[in-house]
């Protein structure tokens, strides 16, 4: 190559290495008026994914001489977007870890600190059916409590856990559909949607279980209802724009409905999770939490879409 001359100076220190591929990129700084020598674009010749690119032999100067920036740029962007499209293998939301993290701290606070009014925990906030019968607080002379004490079990059976298998498996659900929907809805949306699913699991249980005085305790509703959500969000995830949710009568959706509901009545009939004793796991809770989440992901989908700005486009 030829040395530049006076008329055209620029800063050898630019030399750079794009993506660690080798390929060295000149992009020049300081120019002067007038133009390159003749020779200097034809040593500028680079391959770029399997492509060479020869860059005109001269150019007027200006603040993109060769136009070597924008064509750069241009040519480096797949291997840019390549790069950056990359995800690391686990990276949830910092709302999905803290739930986790409470789940997980609230039990075994019940167990190691408080071992011997721990179980008094399961009766006084889990969810027992038969706080709310008149007829069985009336013939064991029970009193339920004030209207609060009565209230609460709703949202802390969700809290508490059986076990410390029972709390880990409903963590890794969780860790699996609770990303999803997080990152769809927003931090607040996504409390909302996964408080208002266990409550609707805590409803259908109680009035399925009308009378009973074995306390339900666990998030398994309420993750049934991401995981319900997050049925129809995938895999329609996609860079251009806001996919549409998938529509509930779809085949993807009734198919896994239908494995959903299969599963749980088949829990229920042979009692797995439905023993004596604390009920670790409610089946009619999954259904109903499931349910909440299908039919309540288009409303908080749509309220997402509008507090973002983003329309959903068909999938």
């Amino acid at each position: 190559m030829s040395p530049v001359s006076a008329r055209a100076k620029f800063d050898h220190s630019r030399w750079s290495t794009l993506c660690g591929n080798g390929v060295e990129v000149f992009q020049p700084t300081l120019f002067q008026r007038g133009k390159l020598p003749d020779n200097l674009g034809e040593s500028f010749a680079r391959t770029f994914h399997g492509r060479s690119e020869m860059l005109p032999a001269s150019a007027p100067l200006g603040g993109d001489p060769l136009g070597l920036t924008t064509r750069l740029r241009a040519l480096s962007m797949p291997i840019l977007q390549e790069r950056s499209s990359r995800q690391p293998f686990l990276r949830a939301p910092g709302v999905v870890v803290w739930l986790i993290v409470v789940l997980v701290l609230i039990h075994a606070v019940r167990v190691f600190a408080f071992q011997e009014s721990g179980d008094s925990w399961l009766i006084n906030y889990g969810l027992v059916p038969a706080r709310y019968s008149g007829s069985y607080l009336a013939a064991h002379a029970i009193n339920p409590g004030s209207l609060l004490d009565r209230a609460l079990p709703f949202v802390t059976y969700m809290f508490l856990h059986g076990s410390f298998t029972h709390v880990l498996i409903n963590s890794v659900w969780l860790l699996a559909f609770g990303p999803i929907v997080t990152r769809r809805f927003g931090t607040p949306l996504f409390l909302v949607f996964f408080l208002l699913c266990g409550l609707a699991g805590a409803a259908v249980h109680l009035a399925l279980n009308w009378g009973s005085d074995a306390p339900v305790v666990g998030a398994s509703a309420a993750i049934s209802g991401l995981m319900a959500a997050g049925f129809r969000m995938l895999p329609n995830d996609s860079p251009n724009g806001r996919p549409a949710l998938t529509p509930l009568l779809s085949s993807r959706v009734i198919l896994w409905t239908a494995l959903w509901v299969a599963v749980n009545v088949v829990a229920g009939l042979t009692g797995l999770g439905t023993g004596g004793g604390v009920q670790i796991v409610a089946w009619q809770a999954h259904l109903g939490g499931y349910a909440a989440g299908l039919l309540l992901s288009g409303p908080f989908d749509h309220f997402a879409a509008r507090s973002s700005g983003k329309r959903a486009t068909p999938a």
